[in-house]
C-alpha cells in the first residue's frame, strides 16, 4: 500500500529551507500523491502562529513555509485530530470542526495572495485572524498544564514540594513501585479509556480495543509523557508542544497515512509503538516510496 504523508511543522520548515538545487526535490516530487497530501490541522495553525510571531525581517521565511505547505497539499486540510478520530473510527461527524477546517483552507488561500506579505506588514491582512490563532495556543497551553497538574494532584498532592527537592514528583520508592506494578500496556489501555470518556463514545471493550490498536502511537507518546511527568525531572510547563505531537499522531488511525517529521526526539519516544514504521523523516519517506503511475509535479516547491 502506498502511504500518504502528513508532514508536521518541523518537516515543512526543513523543506522551506532547502535550496532549489537540492537533490531531494525531484525525489520528493515523485513520492507525493498526484492529488497532493493533506496538511495536519495542527501544522496549519502552527505555521500561521509563526507568521504572527515572526519579526519583520523573518516574515518572508515564515511565509515561504506556508507556501511550501500549500503547494504540497493543494490546500487540503485534515480535520482537527480528535474530530478526525471520531469520524475515522466511530463515524461521528462534527459540523463545527468541518467549518473550522474550511476556515483554515480559506486562510491558506488568502496567504497565497501576491500582496499578502505587504498587507500583513501594514496590518490590513484582516482576512486571516492571526490573533485568534495565537489565542488558541495560549488557551491550549493553559489547558494542558492544568490537566497535568490535576493528574499529579490526584497521585501525589505534595508533588510540587517533592519536585523542588528531588527533581521528581514522586519519591524513589514510589517510582520503583509504579514501575513494578503498572506496566506500560496498562497505562496505554487506561489512556485509551480516558480518551473515549472525553469524546462522545462509550468506553466499551470493543471501543477501547479499537482505540488501542488504531491509535497506538498517540497512546505510546501520551504514556511516555505521563511517566516522565511522574518519574523524571521533565518540566511539562516548558514542553507543551508534546501535546500537539500527541494530537497529530492520531492521524495514523488511518492505515494509509504516514507521519513525516524531522523531530528526532519524537521519533525516539515512539519507537516502541506498533505504528513506528509509519513515522518517518523526510529522507526515510522518500526512500520508502516506490514510483506511482502518476506523480505530482511540484517543480516550484522550493522557489
Amino acid at each position: 500500500m502506498r502511504l500518504t504523508p502528513v508532514f508536521d511543522t518541523s518537516a515543512i520548515l526543513n523543506l522551506s529551507k532547502r535550496h532549489p538545487s537540492d537533490a531531494l526535490w525531484p525525489l520528493l516530487n515523485r513520492s507525493i500523491p498526484a492529488k497532493g497530501c493533506p496538511l495536519s490541522f495542527v501544522t496549519v495553525l502552527e505555521l500561521f502562529l509563526g507568521l504572527r510571531r515572526a519579526e519583520r525581517d523573518r516574515l518572508t521565511h515564515s511565509l515561504k513555509a506556508l507556501t511550501v505547505a500549500s503547494r504540497l497539499s493543494r490546500r487540503k486540510v485534515l480535520l482537527h485530530p480528535i474530530a478526525f478520530v471520531e469520524k475515522e473510527l466511530f463515524g461521528i461527524r462534527s459540523p463545527g470542526h468541518e467549518r473550522s477546517r474550511e476556515n483554515l483552507k480559506r486562510w491558506l488561500g488568502s496567504a497565497m495572495r501576491p500582496n499578502f506579505e505587504s498587507d500583513l506588514i501594514s496590518g490590513t491582512a484582516n482576512f486571516v485572524d492571526l490573533e485568534k490563532i495565537e489565542n488558541l495556543f495560549i488557551v491550549g497551553r493553559k489547558g494542558y498544564i492544568g490537566f497535568l497538574e490535576q493528574f499529579l494532584d490526584r497521585i501525589n498532592p505534595g508533588w510540587r514540594v517533592a519536585r523542588s527537592m528531588s527533581g521528581s514528583a514522586l519519591s524513589e520508592n514510589e517510582r520503583d513501585r509504579l514501575k513494578r506494578t503498572t506496566p506500560v500496556g496498562v497505562w496505554k489501555r487506561d489512556a485509551a479509556k480516558r480518551f473515549l470518556e472525553c469524546i462522545p463514545v462509550e468506553p466499551t471493550l470493543d471501543a477501547i480495543n479499537t482505540m488501542s490498536y488504531r491509535c497506538d502511537a498517540n497512546l505510546t507518546l501520551t504514556v511516555s509523557v505521563l511517566r516522565d511527568v511522574l518519574m523524571t525531572n521533565y518540566r511539562f510547563e516548558e514542553n507543551w508542544n508534546d501535546f500537539n505531537d500527541e494530537m497529530q499522531l492520531l492521524y495514523l488511525s488511518r492505515p494509509s497515512y504516514c507521519f513525516v517529521t524531522e523531530d528526532a526526539r519524537l521519533i525516539g519516544r515512539v519507537k516502541q509503538s506498533s505504528q513506528s514504521s509509519r513515522i518517518l523523516t523526510i529522507d526515510q519517506f522518500v526512500s520508502a516510496c516506490g514510483l506511482p503511475s502518476k506523480t505530482m509535479n511540484v517543480p516550484t516547491l522550493s522557489a
